[in-house]
């Protein structure tokens, strides 16, 4: 067989101008069901990723509130003239453990 106007698909559309006509509606079509199906796929991978995360968050958090702060990441009051010393804890051979209120 050949490229007759006997062919069914070319039957439908036989002008050059049809056939870009054709094909530029087919490529407008087309994007907005994939982008969808893919603003779906980012969705649900953000809820899964939220879903993780804040209890991990939440859990960090209160975890670094129950630690005393090193002395070594004190920067900004490093240099402070006096403080009051608001509680002490002493773990006897291990640690000394001070609550400090810097003036000011």
């Amino acid at each position: 067989m050949g490229f007759g106007g006997s062919a069914p698909a070319l039957q439908a559309v036989s002008k050059p101008s049809q056939i870009v006509n054709h094909i530029s509606v087919k490529l407008r079509d087309w994007p907005p069901n994939w982008s969808r199906i893919w603003l779906i796929w980012i969705r649900y991978c953000a809820l899964v990723i939220a879903a993780l995360l804040i209890p991990a968050a939440y859990a960090n958090v209160s975890d670094l509130l129950s630690r005393p702060k090193p002395a070594s990441i004190e920067w900004f009051h490093r240099n402070a003239s006096e403080a009051t010393v608001i509680s002490a804890l002493i773990v006897e051979s291990k640690s000394i453990y001070l609550w400090p209120q810097l003036s000011g």
